[in-house]
């Protein structure tokens, strides 16, 4: 009898997961930003690598896409003026001035910490053993983050407008 509770408890769970509209639209969100990242590097460097699907930077923004999608689901099905949406806005927030700001920051120090290197290996001053890389594509430029700011937004709109997900909990 214990048995069939938890197993219940657990299938409710799962249940409930599946069929949240916020999350699943954030995923949705989320996997659309990251096949068009992939897609405009295909189309931009003629490759597509694992990096291009999943990395950080590039256009869009795979971090802020599934945020504003989130943000603008809990707006258009608790209200705009409820406290969810008040916490996705802030948290949305956040994550585009993380991407555009400190990580793109964080990036072209790495790319000048990177010269330095290069340059000091050139002269021999540093052997090859101790030339460290850094990742340089860690953040965004505005336009990247806007542009997955504006497919979570179309994402959230589209699956609020019944296009996934349309029934909320069968």
């Amino acid at each position: 009898m214990h048995l069939a509770r938890s197993d219940n408890f657990i299938i409710q769970i799962i249940h409930g997961i599946l069929y949240n509209r916020v999350l699943m639209t954030a995923l949705a969100a989320w996997i659309i930003a990251c096949i068009a990242k992939a897609f405009i590097a295909l189309v931009a460097y003629k490759r597509i690598s694992l990096e291009n699907f999943l990395g950080t930077g590039g256009m869009p923004s795979t971090h802020t896409s599934p945020v504003a999608a989130a943000a603008f689901m809990l707006g258009l099905l608790e209200g705009f003026s409820s406290t969810p949406f008040a916490i996705g806005v802030i948290l949305l927030i956040v994550v585009m001035y993380d991407a555009s700001g400190i990580r793109r920051a964080a990036g072209r120090h790495a790319r000048a910490i990177n010269m330095i290197f290069k340059s000091l290996a050139e002269r021999e001053q540093v052997s090859k053993a101790q030339l460290i890389v850094l990742r340089e594509l860690l953040g965004h430029e505005p336009i990247e983050v806007a542009g997955g700011a504006l497919i979570g937004f179309l994402t959230a709109f589209y699956v609020y407008m019944g296009g996934w997900f349309a029934r909320s909990n069968p």
